[in-house]
C-alpha cells in the first residue's frame, strides 16, 4: 500500500482484508527426525508470521475562526503537533500486532531442481537438460521415474509430440542416504517457436508423494529456426 492509497483511510465500521504469501523453511539436515517408525519427521507447529499495523489517527485541524490564546499556541508548538484537536497523534504511533493462522510445517525428504536448460535451442540441433535430485534423509529411497508427452497448463493440455527425448523416461531410481543424482536428457526439436517440453514425473515409493511434477507446472522451450 502507498501513502495515497484509499485503504489507508477507514470509515466507521469499515473492514480491511489483506492477502499475503509466505514460504516456510526448515533445517536441511535433521537426521534424528527421520529415524522414527514412519521414516518421516513430525511436523512443526508454528504461526504463518505476524501482521503489524501502525495505528496513526488523523488529527483534526482547528478552524480558522477559532482563536487560540498564546499559551495554548506555545503548548501545541512545544508538543510539535500544531493547532489540532483530537484524536491526537502520538510519537511513536502505537503498533497493533496480529498473529497469522497456525499451521503444521513438514520437512521435505527431497530436494529437486532443473539445473541446466538451454535458453534458445535450434531446430534439428540436439541439446541437453539436467535435473538434480537429493535425498535429505538417512534412509535409502526408491523413486519411480516416468515422462509423458502431455502436460497441463491453466487446465489446457499441452502436447510435446514435436520433441524427441532420450534418457531415463521410465524406470526406477535408487538413492542412498544424503545421496544426490542427476537425470540427464538429450532432446531434438522438430519445429520452431514456443514448444512444451515432455512432463517429467518422479514419485517417492516410501512417501507416495511427488518429487518432480512437471505436468502441473510445464516447462517450455523457445526454439530458433
Amino acid at each position: 500500500m502507498t501513502p495515497g492509497d484509499s485503504s489507508h483511510y477507514l470509515k466507521p465500521g469499515s473492514k480491511l482484508g489483506l492477502n499475503y504469501t509466505v514460504q516456510s523453511k526448515r533445517s536441511s539436515r535433521l537426521d534424528h527426525l527421520f529415524l522414527n517408525g514412519a521414516g518421516r519427521p513430525e511436523p512443526i507447529s508454528t504461526f504463518l508470521g505476524s501482521l503489524n499495523a501502525v495505528w496513526n489517527p488523523i488529527a483534526l485541524a482547528i478552524p480558522d475562526e477559532i482563536v487560540a490564546d498564546n499559551d495554548s499556541k506555545t503548548a501545541f508548538d512545544i508538543a510539535e503537533i500544531g493547532l489540532v484537536h483530537g484524536p491526537l497523534q502520538s510519537h511513536p504511533p502505537p503498533i497493533l500486532q496480529f498473529q497469522g493462522p497456525q499451521c503444521n510445517v513438514e520437512s521435505t525428504p527431497f530436494f529437486a531442481e532443473l539445473t541446466s536448460f538451454p535458453p534458445s535451442p535450434k531446430v534439428a540441433t540436439p541439446f541437453e537438460f539436467y535435473y538434480s535430485i537429493m535425498n535429505k534423509t538417512p534412509l535409502n529411497q526408491r523413486l519411480v521415474v516416468s515422462m509423458s508427452e502431455t502436460s497441463t497448463s491453466s487446465g489446457i493440455g499441452e502436447n510435446s509430440n514435436g520433441i524427441l527425448v532420450s534418457g531415463l523416461v521410465a524406470g526406477v531410481l535408487q538413492l542412498g542416504p544424503y545421496e544426490s543424482k542427476t537425470l540427464a536428457y538429450s532432446a531434438l526439436v522438430m519445429k520452431a517457436g514456443k514448444v512444451p517440453m515432455p512432463a517429467l514425473s518422479v514419485i517417492s515409493s516410501r512417501y507416495q508423494s511427488w518429487v518432480i511434477h512437471d505436468a502441473k507446472n510445464p516447462q517450455f522451450c523457445y526454439v530458433l529456426p
